[in-house]
């Protein structure tokens, strides 16, 4: 059986270890699962983050191959996750609906 780890509820006081703030901050991480609307081309994307606004940026800054033709691109849903397997779960599962289930998925979760 696998062991448990248990996670604090509040960050490490100055006189604890870097490591346990460093544990702290890992097991407190919040990812996101986020839906990008480019209003010029009528397109979506969906991806998954640790960084929402540094991820958005750099999608508008034209740094993500996929998603740079269609600039500008604006947040339409940002949903966040405790972990990146429930984060990248969420996003295959969007990924697989159909342009209309999707936008029902917003209106839904917005």
């Amino acid at each position: 059986m696998g062991s448990r780890v248990r996670v604090p509820s509040e960050p490490p006081t100055k006189k604890s270890s870097l490591r346990k703030l460093r544990l702290f901050l890992f097991l407190k991480m919040t990812y996101w699962v986020y839906i990008l609307y480019s209003e010029k081309f009528d397109r979506y994307y969906i991806g998954q983050t640790n960084d929402l606004d540094g991820r958005i940026e750099r999608h508008n800054a034209g740094y993500v191959v996929s998603t740079k033709s269609f600039r500008p691109w604006v947040l339409k849903l940002a949903l966040s996750k405790n972990s990146r397997a429930e984060s990248m779960a969420l996003e295959k599962k969007l990924k697989n609906l159909n342009r209309a289930r999707m936008i029902e998925f917003i209106e839904k979760y917005r």
